[in-house]
């Protein structure tokens, strides 16, 4: 079987594919993995050759260069399969790379001593169970209440491992009717457990999250109670109003510094404490190297990135989750970004889902899975797997998006969701049909991409009817057909569809558009003209095609266009596939 290699950079990939008659398999993935396969079947023995060369072409303007066997076809290979999950690596702590910031404390020492103690007196049960973890290793202690009792100890096969044990222990302690009377030396739970709270109050910031009064209320509440938190609110609502005020930025940090695990997670914090990016942005944070990072309001952190830089990292996404809303200082969180997963294989974010899922992170308003980079992992490498099981925890999402090479979208039911984004090298059938039958009646912005049916890209203008329609989309306002190799006939369909009227932006760039849709759009002005911006950009277009766009709406958006293949009478294609 002809094998290919790209070797550039953090890249390092093989790509082998195999004809046989009238179809052939791909098999791909990081070098020194087994990868991944897929099967194509066509008409014709003619057609399969055809883009059997075509592949082929593209992978070698890619940069992949032949390292074996060129010399004929092979064998075909089993019908597609997913491959084998690939587990974080994790170790007992990890050295930062500098020093984290006063306003990001590291939250201390990864090893756990002094375990917290739980009791059960009910009736006749006098009893206490202690758990500790040191390393790979988890220790118990239990007996009777006023005796030493007796220990055990289990080793497991990394400290991730042991800390996950300490956890499912913990909660089958605590259905048993165990109490918790000593956090001892766990700091993310001492924090919870000297950390006040009026539900009262806590449900009017919920209701509106950047609402400063209700913050103010709360603050007066707290420190009442004892609790920093309150004074940690006051301080960032005047930092708010004067953002310059170095006077009051070190008296945040240094309220930070002093009380450590009561206002960041401890895994968190060390995570904090490696050297990452300067620049953010949270409207749309791009995640550069797979490093975490926090945004506070008011007290309580408003937007949290987590990700992993590498394997030598000591946390898995799974254990920051659990951590971060078991936290206080998430009660209100609204933003969350999960991105790289830092391992040197495919990306598997069933766990992270999962993980999620059991959080019930009620207060968010925005997600996004998972925004990592090519330097990371390929998008085709990467399987969400089953998030329609999120929806039913998330009530308030507002804002959500996904990135992957396959995921599950399932049954959408978001009443209050007003954007919703795919970015992928294959929108599957099933998830276009959960697309245009989801149920969201305030939703402004949808961009999609569709991608390659070489990476299990199922759509046409046909399955996309209900949204050219507008059917379920009164509040549509912001539209994005991406990345299709179909973009002509959505070009020559959207003239006449009914959701037009209602769009303010188009974006129809990273496709195959070419100087015939843009004609059909030409030919349609009077239908777009009322559009604020139309993108083209990254499509085929020649001057002509440009020429013919301009002015149909206030602002069209050109930008740089492709080159087709010139070994194919027709050699367009997507920007993303891979």
């Amino acid at each position: 079987m002809p094998r290919y290699e790209l070797s550039e950079g953090t890249s390092n990939k093989f790509w082998e594919i195999a004809l046989q008659g009238s179809s052939f398999t791909t098999t791909y993935g990081r070098i020194g993995t087994d990868g991944q396969t897929t099967l194509k079947e066509y008409d014709s023995a003619d057609k399969a050759k055809k883009e059997h060369d075509k592949l082929v072409a593209a992978k070698v303007k890619k940069g992949y260069k032949l390292v074996g066997d060129g010399g004929g076809t092979a064998k075909a290979a089993p019908k597609k399969a997913e491959p084998k999950k690939a587990k974080p690596k994790a170790t007992a702590k990890a050295t930062p790379k500098k020093a984290a910031p006063a306003a990001q404390p590291t939250g201390g020492d990864t090893s756990i001593s002094g375990g917290p103690r739980y009791e059960l007196v009910d009736g006749k049960s006098s009893k206490f169970w202690e758990v500790n973890v040191e390393g790979s290793s988890v220790t118990t202690t239990y007996g009777r209440i006023g005796t030493s009792g007796q220990t055990t100890v289990k080793e497991h096969g990394s400290a991730s491992a042991a800390r996950k044990e300490k956890a499912k222990l913990i909660e089958s302690k605590t259905k048993k009717g165990y109490v918790l009377v000593d956090p001892g030396d766990d700091a993310a739970v001492a924090a919870a457990a000297k950390s006040a709270s009026n539900p009262e109050l806590e449900a009017a910031i919920l209701e509106d999250p950047d609402n400063a009064e209700a913050y103010l209320v709360y603050a007066d509440w707290l420190q009442t109670a004892g609790d920093p938190r309150g004074e940690l609110i006051a301080l960032q609502h005047q930092l708010s109003q004067d953002p310059g005020n170095k006077k009051l930025q070190k008296a945040v940090d240094n309220l930070l510094e002093q009380h450590g695990v009561h206002f960041v997670p401890k895994m968190l914090g060390e995570m904090l404490a490696k050297e990452k990016p300067k620049k953010k942005d949270w409207a749309y944070y791009k995640l550069e190297t797979g490093f975490c990072a926090v945004d506070w309001q008011y007290g309580y952190l408003r937007s949290v990135v987590l990700a992993r830089a590498d394997e030598d990292d000591p946390y898995s996404l799974e254990e920051l989750i659990a951590e971060l809303f078991a936290h206080p200082s998430a009660r209100f969180l609204q933003e969350l970004r999960i991105g790289a997963l830092g391992i040197a294989d495919e990306y598997h974010y069933g766990d992270v889902v999962d993980a999620l899922v059991k959080a019930k992170p009620t207060s968010l308003r925005s997600l996004r899975l998972a925004d990592f980079q090519m330097e990371d992992s390929e998008l085709s490498w990467s399987y969400l797997t089953n998030v329609g099981k999120l929806y039913k925890v998330l009530p308030r999402l507002e804002h959500l998006a996904f990135r992957g090479g396959s995921m599950t979208l399932g049954t959408i039911d978001l009443p209050h969701l007003k954007s919703f984004r795919v970015e992928t090298g294959g929108l599957e059938t099933a998830n276009i049909k959960s697309i245009v039958s989801a149920k969201w009646p305030n939703l402004e912005s949808l961009h999609l991409y569709f991608g390659d049916e070489n990476y299990g890209a199922g759509g046409d203008v046909k399955k996309i009817a209900p949204i050219l329609a507008g059917q379920g989309l009164p509040q549509l306002r912001h539209l994005g057909l991406m990345n299709a190799d179909f973009t002509d006939n959505i070009c020559k369909a959207l003239p006449g569809a009914k959701i037009l009227a209602q769009l303010e932006t188009l974006d129809l760039s990273m496709g195959t558009m070419s100087d015939e849709g843009a004609q059909a759009l030409a030919d349609g002005a009077a239908k777009l003209k009322h559009l604020k911006k139309l993108d083209v950009s990254d499509n085929f277009l020649t001057q002509k095609g440009m020429d013919a766009l301009k002015g149909i709406c206030a602002e069209v958006v050109t930008g740089e266009q492709k080159e087709p293949y010139d070994w194919d009478e027709d050699g367009r294609y997507v920007t993303v596939g891979e």
